[in-house]
């Protein structure tokens, strides 16, 4: 594979690009089995609204294009039938999740670092390329490339400096983060200067903060890829592709987690 960025490539083609994201990777890191049996489940309401909430930000032309605000009656009605009917295959929002969307993009526009990374950013561009030590096929779509920095929009229950930072250990945002880093510097052949998180609650005041990944939080992340890419080549050269340590012949000891000591 030749590393590569495309700046154009819409979302479908990059998914059907073969090879190993970070979502795989985070998927990996439970266990190969997770990732060769992996399928596409259909995605939460908060998964839905925050790729709408995406869309309206990064791409605010294509939303109004893309959705479709019904009236204020039950989907089970005819009312909402017909206008199903009429909406040509466009997203259907009530009107109470088009303001919620509404408002989480309008705050994160009103803080001024998040709109600062925005206005002057590349938004979903797409990197394409072969890890050096591994030769495994990599990809990653950061949502902007900003003033020599990365930056990802989040949403979350909670924003606060002290809580957030547990979304990020918990869903492996650490991981992707090192991830971005690492195909920026493949494909540029030089660094991003800074990796920042654009996190917005999806409740009411939808708060917005903008955090910054610490250079520890990065080379952490870089070791754990790492690691990761080595399993994935294994598995893939071997064809297997283990559980929880069920195809290696050996059990695994267990004590109380530390908060129930």
């Amino acid at each position: 594979m030749t590393n590569t960025i495309e700046e154009r490539l819409d979302f479908s083609s990059y998914l059907s690009v073969d090879a190993i994201s970070s979502t795989g990777l985070r998927l990996l890191r439970r266990s190969p089995a997770h990732f060769k049996a992996r399928v596409q489940e259909d995605p939460t309401r908060a998964q839905e609204l925050g790729t709408l909430v995406h869309m309206l930000i990064l791409e605010p032309d294509r939303f109004r294009q893309s959705v479709a605000v019904g009236p204020d009656v039950s989907r089970a009605t005819k009312t909402w039938k017909e206008f199903e009917a009429g909406a040509e295959g466009r997203t259907l929002l009530k009107r109470q999740d088009y303001d919620q969307i509404s408002a989480m993009a309008d705050s994160v526009m009103a803080n001024k670092a998040a709109r600062t990374l925005i206005e002057k950013g590349l938004k979903e561009v797409s990197f394409f390329w072969e890890d050096a030590d591994t030769k495994m096929k990599c990809k990653a779509r950061p949502d902007l490339i900003s003033m020599g920095s990365l930056a990802d929009i989040k949403t979350t229950s909670n924003a606060h400096p002290l809580a957030f930072p547990r979304q990020v250990a918990n869903l492996g945002y650490w991981i992707q983060a090192a991830f971005y880093m690492m195909g920026h510097l493949a494909v540029y052949d030089f660094p991003a200067e800074e990796f920042f998180f654009v996190a917005v609650e999806n409740y009411a005041p939808y708060v917005c903060g903008v955090y910054r990944a610490s250079s520890e939080m990065i080379s952490r992340g870089k070791d754990e890829v790492a690691r990761l890419l080595g399993i994935y080549e294994d598995c893939e050269r071997s064809g297997e592709w283990p559980g929880y340590g069920s195809n290696y012949n050996y059990t695994i000891t267990i004590d109380l987690p530390r908060w129930a000591e």
